[in-house]
This record gives structure tokens, sequence and C-alpha cells, in this order.
């Protein structure tokens, strides 16, 4: 564009997006498949499948005094609309743990199992977080209340 006017910035394929003004951030501008800036000088426009997501979860302190949660431990969190998780990143039980390490873990909504996922066996540095992936994403079919735990494999991590 060569001179200050209206611009339409689009994306050619069907999905949930979201445009923002910074890369990280970054305030949201839109939640829709084009954009169409008034342009007055040059500017810089950022797009994310909203689709795909980064979540932490666990306690919110990163160092403990004593004991170790042998409970029952998972991750309960509510979502906005449908996505995927294809990878979790956990600590390995202790330092230099390098054993290969798969997860299986099961999802519910209001007690009724949704379904059940296990991880890759993936090895480990020891010094690394493991980073678990599913090769069958772990699939969150829309808005609501869920619950994500251990079934299987938990020995060497913390989640």
């Amino acid at each position: 564009m060569c001179a200050a006017g209206q611009a339409e910035l689009e994306i050619l394929t069907t999905g949930n997006f979201e445009w923002y003004d910074a890369p990280t951030d970054g305030q949201l501008i839109s939640k829709n498949l084009s954009l169409m800036p008034n342009i007055v000088s040059s500017k810089t426009y950022y797009v994310q499948d909203a689709s795909s997501i980064a979540i932490t979860t666990g306690p919110k302190a990163t160092t403990f005094t004593g004991g170790v949660n042998w409970g029952n431990i998972g991750a309960k969190f509510s979502a906005k609309t449908s996505f995927t998780i294809t990878e979790i990143t956990v600590k390995p039980f202790a330092i230099y743990n390098t054993d290969p390490v798969s997860i299986t873990l099961k999802l519910t909504q209001n007690g009724v199992l949704l379904g059940t996922y296990t991880s890759e066996k993936t090895a480990n540095s020891g010094v690394t977080n493991y980073v678990l992936k599913f090769s069958t994403p772990i699939e969150i079919p829309g808005a609501g209340s869920y619950i994500l735990e251990p079934t299987a494999g938990l020995a060497p991590l913390f989640l």
C-alpha cells in the first residue's frame, strides 16, 4: 500500500484466529478471518491460530520446604472453545533422571470420561523437563470445565 487508507488483511482458510498489535503480550484487535485497519503509517499486525494455546498448571510455589504430592494430581481447567493438546511439559521426579517415560492421561467432563491418551515414550538429558508428545492429540471438544489426570506412567514425573 503506497498511501494512507484502509487495507484488508485476510486469512485464506477456516478456523479460529486472533489478530494482535504485538508479537507477545499484545492487545487483541480482532477474532475474524480478516482485518481492515485504517493505515496512516507503517504498522505490523500479528495473527495466531486461536485453537493453539499454552497453559501452565500446578502449584504457584516453585520451591517447597518439604513433603511430596502423592495424592490426586492433574489439571482442572475451563475452556472457552474447543482446542487440542499436542504436548505437555513436566519435571522429572529426581535431578539427573534420564529414564524414558510415557504417561497415560484421562480427560473427563462432569465425571464423564471423554478419552484416554498416551504420550510417546520420551527420554531426557536428566537436567531438563520432559516434553511428552501425544501422537493422538488430546481433544477438548468445546466450552466447559475439564479434568485431565494421569492413570499410568506417573512414577518418574512431577505434574
